[in-house]
Formats: structure tokens, C-alpha cells, sequence
């Protein structure tokens, strides 16, 4: 009996050798040019188009464009059933903020200290990402607001109406940096913004001296330029996709064009002009895909 012990350990030894195959196996692994990797089993490829990769981990199959791959590898891993998912794996950090071109549509409000209401806008942004670390691009918004009947007093106490007609549109060049050295792995993160742009305004104020019959006196807004900084709070509750709520500061300085006319015609003198300068706090509401 003792001469077969050899024997059986042979045996024991090959089958655990056999299981040791079946944990350890050769993953594919697909790293993207912005540093994001998809793990997995590469189940087709398209020359020159894309490649698919089926992840068992999250039972998902991933088309991954060819031009956004930097490498693809193979890995000696630990089969999924008994692998540990660490919290700084980069395969499961991958999973935000991956693509390059973001958009947003934007719902934005500007507050004045001497204005009773604040103003509000609609706008759209497109954003180029650079490895989800820094973004550029171009935004478009557009405010408009009606202030109709505002009585106030002017510097001789006479009682005045003011009419005041908003119409603004802002055209700014967006940068945004993250905050964080780690790439995004949680559905928050934060970023820093700095804008700059031009406004074009075309509002106009109208002020009526009812002490006075013969006169009537208004204002035109002329734009310039514009600087404005924010901090962004990115929620995720999708990959790619979701909400940022940016509180920031708004400044740009403004020409108004001073005109008197007579009542009931439509001739005006102009009697020049006066700079004004704008502080403005904003806050703006966005959501991006």
C-alpha cells in the first residue's frame, strides 16, 4: 500500500494545480487615452472601429471606440467569484466622467445689490474634457426681465416711475479644473471655474418726471467685457450624466448712454454717457449628459 502514496499525491497535486488554473486566467485589459480601464473578456473587434468587451464583474458588455484606446494588455487575475474589489481599483474608478465631449443646459440667476429682483436666464454649454481633469468650451445664456412701474424718488424728492426693460445675452469661454488629484470613483466631486466673455445688453430704462410734463428721460445699456468664478458641486447619479449647482461671482463693467427727450415725440438728445460697474453674484443650475 505505501508504494501507490507517491502516486496519490502526484494526483492531488495536479488536481489542485487544476484549480489553481481555473481561479488565475488572462483578462483583457483596455486602457483609454484619458486613463480609464475596462477589465473583462474582449469578445469582438472591428478593424479600425471598436472593440467589445464583456466585463463579468458588472455583467456588462462595453463598445469602446478604437480611437479613444491607448493600450491593450493582458493580466493574469484572479477569477471575479473570488477576487476582492479594492476602493482605489482604477476599473472601478473608470466607471464616471469618461466621455470627451459634455454638455449642459443651464438655468442661471444674477443678483445685484441695488437691483429688488434678480435675473434670471436659460443657457447651453458645450465643454472638450480633457481626462476628466480640466474642461474648456463655450456657453450661451440669455436673461430678460420686465420691471414695469417701479416708483422711486429722485434727487430733488420728485416722485419718478421707472420702466425697466432686461435683455442680455452672455457669451462665455468656460474653464473648469478639478479639485481633486484622484480621478472621480464617488457621484461627487467638485470643481473650480473661471470664465471670461463678452455681454451684449440691449436694455433700457425709462424714467418719467411726473413733476416736470415736458421732459421724459432714458437710459440704453451697452455690454463689455465679463470675468466670472464658480465652484462646481457634480452630483452623479448616472455615469456621464447628471447635475451641477455653481455658486460664483460675476463682474463686468458697462457703458449707459444718458437721452432726453420730448414728451409725445420721438426726438432725444443724447447727453452722454456714464460707466457702471457690476458686481454680481450667480448661481446657476445645470444638468449634463
Amino acid at each position: 500500500m505505501k508504494k501507490y502514496i507517491p502516486f496519490v499525491i502526484l494526483i492531488l497535486s495536479l488536481c489542485a494545480k487544476s484549480n489553481f488554473a481555473q481561479v488565475l486566467r488572462d483578462q483583457d485589459l483596455i486602457t483609454l487615452k484619458n486613463g480609464y480601464q475596462y477589465l473583462g473578456f474582449v469578445v469582438e473587434q472591428q478593424p479600425g472601429k471598436m472593440i467589445r468587451i464583456y466585463r463579468p464583474l458588472e455583467n456588462d458588455t462595453v463598445n469602446v471606440p478604437l480611437q479613444d484606446i491607448e493600450k491593450l494588455s493582458k493580466i493574469l487575475v484572479q477569477n471575479f467569484s473570488e477576487k476582492k474589489v479594492e476602493p482605489d481599483d482604477s476599473i472601478v474608478i473608470g466607471r464616471f466622467n469618461n466621455k470627451n465631449h459634455v454638455f449642459q443646459f443651464m438655468l442661471a440667476y444674477q443678483l445685484r445689490d441695488v437691483e429688488k429682483h434678480a435675473r434670471r436666464g436659460f443657457g447651453i454649454s458645450y465643454l472638450r474634457s480633457f481626462r476628466n481633469v480640466y474642461q474648456c468650451g463655450i456657453s450661451a445664456t440669455l436673461f430678460s426681465r420686465q420691471n414695469p412701474g417701479l416708483v422711486l424718488a429722485d434727487a430733488e424728492g420728485h416722485a419718478q416711475v421707472q420702466d425697466f426693460s432686461l435683455l442680455q445675452h452672455q457669451w462665455l469661454l468656460e474653464n473648469k479644473i478639478r479639485l481633486t488629484s484622484q480621478p472621480q470613483h464617488r457621484r461627487f466631486t467638485m470643481l473650480f471655474a473661471l470664465n471670461a466673455g463678452y455681454v451684449g445688453d440691449m436694455s433700457r430704462l425709462n424714467m418719467e418726471h411726473t413733476a416736470v410734463e415736458n421732459d421724459a428721460e432714458y437710459e440704453r445699456y451697452r455690454g463689455g467685457f465679463m470675468l466670472q468664478t464658480g465652484l462646481d458641486f457634480k452630483i452623479n447619479p448616472d455615469n456621464n450624466s447628471g447635475f451641477i449647482i455653481q455658486p460664483g461671482y460675476c463682474f463686468f463693467p458697462q457703458h449707459v448712454e444718458l437721452y432726453s427727450a420730448t414728451k409725445g415725440t420721438t426726438d432725444a438728445t443724447y447727453l452722454g454717457f456714464r460707466r457702471q460697474v457690476n458686481h454680481l453674484f450667480s448661481l446657476k443650475f445645470s444638468y449634463f449628459f
